[in-house]
């Protein structure tokens, strides 16, 4: 069951996450989930441009953290898998999740998550999770994306409705991970994540290395000739299954 929400919606945005800067810092009440129709200038990690055209999720839900800055990043995790599970509830198929925060298939992927923070007098006021899931809105070819009505989602199923799925899972897992701590997250991830002995590579061949599975914080663990990496931060790429 959903928490009391404010909802705001509108047909176009540059982005939901400035929009929902815009509104926490406008006094809307928390939590709130922003959402658009479409993107103007949709970004994802490292401000990358995030193609938005009209039939997919776009929407930043803002909430009270609740935790400690070192502990943050632990809601990308929860939010990823809430994206996996509120699709699979849909009848979507074949989702893996990717290190950090994103949703795959095979064949491409399917949506990502974008954390940012609202901080005031030096602690995290809000945190601000974008979500951007491709679900039937039309797509360059190349891009490597893929939509969830290609994977088994019926095709009424509207971007509103995989909002309410997805927010209804991110609150399940809030409320674990609140009283069951990150392990229970991380566990779950890792179910669905990369497979211990993947070869993976990172930041464009920075690293290759062997997938050895998260660490307490979600920091990812990489066996480099003998060696073990611990990566907090980074563009990860599956080069060879195990």
């Amino acid at each position: 069951m959903l928490p009391d929400l404010t909802r705001v919606y509108v047909r176009e945005a540059v982005s939901t996450m400035l929009l929902a800067r815009a509104g926490v810092a406008g006094g809307v009440g928390c939590p709130a989930v922003f959402a658009a129709e479409r993107q103007t200038g949709g970004y994802g990690r490292l401000g990358r441009a995030w193609l938005s055209p009209r039939g997919n999720l776009y929407a930043t839900l803002a909430v009270a953290p609740g935790v400690g800055a070192e502990r943050l990043g632990e809601y990308g995790f929860l939010a990823s898998l809430a994206v996996l599970e509120g699709a699979e509830a849909l009848g979507a198929e074949g989702l893996s999740l990717k290190w950090p925060n994103d949703v795959l298939c095979s064949e491409g992927k399917v949506g990502g998550v974008l954390l940012e923070s609202v901080v005031s007098g030096g602690e995290a006021e809000f945190l601000l999770m974008g979500w951007g899931v491709n679900l039937r809105g039309e797509l360059p070819a190349g891009t490597g994306a893929v939509c969830l009505c290609d994977l088994g989602i019926s095709g009424d199923v509207t971007a509103e409705v995989l909002l309410d799925s997805v927010l209804a899972s991110f609150f399940r897992w809030r409320e674990r991970w609140m009283s069951g701590g990150f392990g229970v997250v991380r566990e779950a991830w890792c179910e669905r994540g990369h497979g211990v002995g993947d070869e993976l590579e990172v930041d464009g061949g920075r690293l290759r290395g062997f997938y050895a599975g998260l660490d307490e914080r979600g920091y990812l663990l990489l066996d480099v000739n003998g060696e073990r990496h611990i990566i907090s931060a980074g563009d990860i790429m599956t080069t060879t299954k195990n």
